[in-house]
């Protein structure tokens, strides 16, 4: 995981750009977004515009490259929000662990 992880945000070996809501860009790869993100539309595109703020936007990024989750609770809802929008459902299903382990 730590030889992926280094590609985190990697301009120079990137083939996919991510947009968030302010117009931020990251930079990806389309082998690991598309593990991730399931919906179809987005395995063709070499930029993808998603209608979150920044932090949300990095924060699945992040969670695509890393695996560890870094979610406070005033994101929550916007990650479980972006999780559906993109089809990330192991994102979604860590989200969900996570809450029900700080509910109790």
């Amino acid at each position: 995981m730590l030889k992926i992880a280094s590609l985190f945000n990697d301009q120079k070996k990137s083939d996919l750009t991510i947009i968030s809501k302010c117009e931020k860009v990251f930079y990806a790869h389309k082998f690991i977004w598309t593990l991730h993100a399931t919906k179809s539309e987005w395995s063709s595109s070499n930029t993808i515009n998603l209608d979150f703020r920044e932090e949300i936007v990095l924060e699945l990024i992040r969670y695509c490259y890393t695996g560890p989750l870094n979610c406070s609770k005033e994101m929550f809802t916007d990650l479980v929000q972006l999780s559906t929008h993109v089809g990330c459902t192991d994102l979604w299903t860590s989200l969900h662990d996570q809450h029900f382990r700080e509910d109790n």
